[in-house]
């Protein structure tokens, strides 16, 4: 004697339709997030559009106020600054090492 089903072959159907498509569209969501940049995916003007939602533009320094900041705060280049990058400033500069 065969067993009956519990659901139908559609309810069967719409099940591993639901739950296939949500698994599917949750991993590729995962994929694309990790191996994908914004650019790749969404166009300039939505990105703009999240950028403006996201950021006070009057709050964002230039790169010359960091500058600013950065020379009024740190007393030693090398606190900014790795040596070879120092070094290869002083060498391009006329300086000479002795030593």
């Amino acid at each position: 004697m065969a067993i009956k089903p519990l659901t139908s072959s559609s309810q069967e159907k719409d099940f591993k339709d639901y739950v296939i498509s949500r698994d599917l569209l949750g991993e590729s969501i995962e994929w694309i997030g990790r191996n994908l940049s914004p650019g790749d995916v969404f166009s300039d003007d939505k990105l703009e559009d999240w950028a403006r939602s996201n950021y006070d533009p009057e709050e964002a320094l230039e790169v010359s106020d960091i500058i600013r900041l950065a020379k009024d705060n740190c007393n030693d280049p090398e606190e900014i600054f790795d040596k070879d990058t120092l070094e290869t400033w002083a060498l391009d500069n006329g300086w000479v090492h002795f030593g």
